[in-house]
C-alpha cells in the first residue's frame, strides 16, 4: 500500500519527484545523491540505475536508510561525499558537500565555510579528510550533516512508527557490532 501511495502515476516505479514529494522533502543535491544510491539496480553496462526505484529498491532503501544508526548514517554521508571512492574527502569534495547539503550558500560563502571546515576536519593537515577525522568533527560540530539526519527523520515520520524505527535501529546496531 505504501509503494502504491508513493507511485502517484501508477507506473510500477517511483521517480525522485514522487519519492520526495510523498515524504514532503525538498529535492536537494544531497537528496539527489542519496536517491542515486537507493537506485541500486544497474541497467546495461553502466554503473547507474534507471533513475527510478522498483518495488524492491524502494523497500530495501527505505528500510536501510531509515534504520541507519548515527554512525552508519555518518558513514553513508561520508561515502556520498567521497565521490571518487578514495576513502578520503578532498577539499574539492568538501566544497561540493557544502553546496550539496546547504544549497543556499553562494560561492564566496562556500569557500569561506570550506576553509573553516578544513581547519576543523583535517586534524593532521594533510589536505584530505579521513572517515575518522570526519567522525571526530561530527562529534564537535553536530550540525555538520544535519540534512542527512533530517532526511532520515522525514522518512521515518511518514511510514510506520517511531517505535518501529528505533527497534530497527537497535537491531542494526547489534549487527554492526557483531
Amino acid at each position: 500500500k505504501l509503494f502504491e501511495q508513493v507511485d502517484k502515476d501508477h507506473s510500477g516505479t517511483i521517480d525522485i519527484q514522487e519519492f520526495f514529494g510523498f515524504f514532503k522533502m525538498p529535492v536537494t543535491d544531497f537528496a539527489k545523491a542519496s536517491f542515486r544510491v537507493m537506485d541500486f539496480e544497474k541497467t546495461g553496462d553502466d554503473d547507474h540505475g534507471d533513475g527510478e526505484l522498483s518495488y524492491a529498491e524502494f523497500f530495501a532503501s527505505l528500510y536501510n536508510y531509515a534504520s541507519l544508526t548515527d554512525t552508519s548514517l555518518l558513514k553513508f554521508t561520508f561515502d556520498v561525499i567521497d565521490t571518487d571512492g578514495s576513502g578520503e574527502v578532498s577539499k574539492s569534495e568538501l566544497f561540493d558537500m557544502v553546496r550539496m547539503m546547504y544549497m543556499d550558500k553562494s560561492g564566496k560563502d562556500v569557500q569561506r565555510t570550506v576553509s573553516q571546515l578544513m581547519n576543523v576536519l583535517d586534524s593532521d593537515h594533510d589536505g584530505d579528510i579521513t572517515f575518522a577525522e570526519f567522525q571526530r568533527a561530527h562529534r564537535k560540530v553536530g550540525t555538520l550533516i544535519y540534512p542527512a539526519f533530517q532526511m532520515q527523520r522525514g522518512l521515518r515520520a511518514r511510514c510506520l512508527t517511531q517505535q518501529f524505527w528505533k527497534a530497527a535501529e537497535k537491531r542494526r546496531a547489534k549487527i554492526e557490532v557483531a
